[in-house]
């Protein structure tokens, strides 16, 4: 009966790498059938889900991808990705994704240094114990990511306010102190809370957002390029091209050609 459990494994190690990441490299959205952490403990970036804003990660951050979850990844210092990847039940399976801004346990840290150093795995027993190791590091990630998005203090809520009637009303939106009368707050505060809490400026999100909705607008529909400046926010054709190459690398018509 142990021997048969020791081929049953709830979650799987399936791998983990290290990468040297450069300033300036970007990852185009890919995904993966397992879950996967990337611990930074150098360097920091942008990442995103498909159709959804980036996250700002620094160093010492962990964020974590669901299965299957379409993501990208672009670098403004270079630094270091320590990758850990594990087949896991569905019904254990987190969706969307998972920032943890800082990783301070040594336990957790060394156990990224160790697994992605690459195991030598000789019998099914050092099979299990490698997946036992593994699982323990996930779970306790998880644990610390899912406890975080839980404790929404009263400035998480102002953001999250603050983050919908973005979402809501960016067409609509030409200062930010539409957004801070809306939370009810002053405008200084608003923004220092909405930095300190996502890592980005409320200006930046704004634009993520106008972006986002200008990609699936160059895809899907004819409109004049000025037309869906205007339609996504932009005070004019110009300036959205701006925002946008700064965002996607590509001036709106060539992506609209596909690149």
């Amino acid at each position: 009966m142990l021997k048969s459990q020791l081929h049953k494994p709830q979650i799987r190690f399936v791998t983990g790498m290290r990468h040297r990441v450069l300033a300036g490299r970007y990852t185009r959205f890919h995904s993966h059938p397992e879950i996967e952490a990337v611990f930074h403990p150098t360097g920091a970036g942008t990442t995103r889900l498909l159709h959804r804003p980036a996250i700002t990660f620094k160093e010492g951050a962990v964020v974590l991808y669901g299965v299957g979850e379409m993501h990208e990844q672009t670098i403004s210092r270079s630094g270091e990705d320590l990758c850990l990847q594990w087949l896991i039940p569905v019904d254990l399976a987190p969706s969307g994704l998972l920032h943890l801004p800082h990783l301070s346990d040594p336990y957790l840290i060394s156990e990224f240094l160790a697994l992605t150093l690459g195991q030598s795995v000789d019998s099914p027993t050092q099979r299990a114990l490698l997946d036992s190791r593994a699982s323990s590091v996930l779970l306790n990630l998880l644990h610390l990511a899912l406890a975080q998005s839980e404790e929404l203090s009263t400035g998480e809520k102002y953001v999250a306010q603050a983050e919908q009637f973005i979402r809501d009303e960016y067409p609509k939106i030409r200062s930010l102190m539409q957004v801070a009368l809306h939370v009810g707050l002053s405008l200084s505060h608003l923004r220092s809370l909405f930095k300190k809490s996502r890592g980005i400026s409320m200006v930046t999100y704004l634009n993520q957002v106008r972006i986002e909705r200008a990609r699936n607008l160059l895809i899907h529909s004819q409109l004049p390029i000025k037309e869906v400046a205007t339609q996504c926010g932009f005070a004019d054709e110009y300036y959205f091209s701006t925002v946008f190459r700064q965002h996607t690398h590509l001036p709106p018509g060539r992506f609209r050609r596909g690149g």
